[in-house]
């Protein structure tokens, strides 16, 4: 998981740095300060915004990680600001959390990515308001077939035609097992899919 951030995260500055160092050599200084305040300004304010309702610095790094993946891959990741995160139980393990609600944004990244009808978009909330940590993710993909939603925690089942595949969700199950976790899934008004996850505190 980390080392796909990193790598992300190289990559998009890498960008972003050739773009501003183009500018600076063909003389347009504005323009390229323009850039390193819009780009510098709009991260700020979502490392904020994650600091202020996520102040778990694990869940919040991989909440940010996403974020810059969903970007790398042109998809637009919705964060619900009435969201919040402020009492996740120490006695939780982090690495499960990282692994559950990692392998089903990458899952709802994957579906969005496939419906080409309309621009990718995956929503996430989440809320530790009740007796249980609830994490909902929604994406704007064609939605699941019943066949699809049955099969979703056997090892090597997968709806991607790559080889590699079929082995997150599998995981994710083992990590709610755990913690004794639940998943639903439901269809979406969009068509899409809905994946809400309850872990009791």
């Amino acid at each position: 998981q980390f080392s796909t951030m990193l790598r992300v995260q190289t990559h998009e500055y890498s960008n972003k740095l050739n773009t501003i160092g183009g500018l600076i050599q063909i003389g347009s200084y504005e323009e390229a300060l323009d850039l390193i305040m819009v780009e510098n300004s709009g991260y700020q304010e979502l490392i904020a915004f994650l600091m202020r309702i996520v102040p778990d610095p694990i869940i919040a790094g991989l909440i940010l990680g996403k974020y810059d993946v969903a970007k790398e891959r042109k998809i637009d990741l919705i964060i619900d600001n009435e969201s919040s995160l402020l009492q996740v139980p120490s006695k939780l393990p982090r690495s499960k959390l990282v692994t559950i609600l990692g392998n089903i944004l990458e899952n709802a990244f994957d579906a969005a990515s496939r419906n080409k009808a309309q621009a990718p978009q995956v929503t996430l909330s989440f809320t530790d308001m009740g007796e249980d940590i609830i994490f909902e993710i929604e994406d704007s993909g064609v939605g699941m077939s019943d066949a699809a939603i049955k099969d979703i925690f056997t090892f090597g089942r997968t709806t991607k035609r790559a080889m590699g595949h079929g082995i997150g969700m599998f995981l994710v199950k083992n990590c709610l097992d755990q913690v004794d976790g639940t998943l639903s899934i439901t269809r979406a008004k969009t068509g899409g899919t809905i994946m809400t996850v309850y872990i009791p505190k």
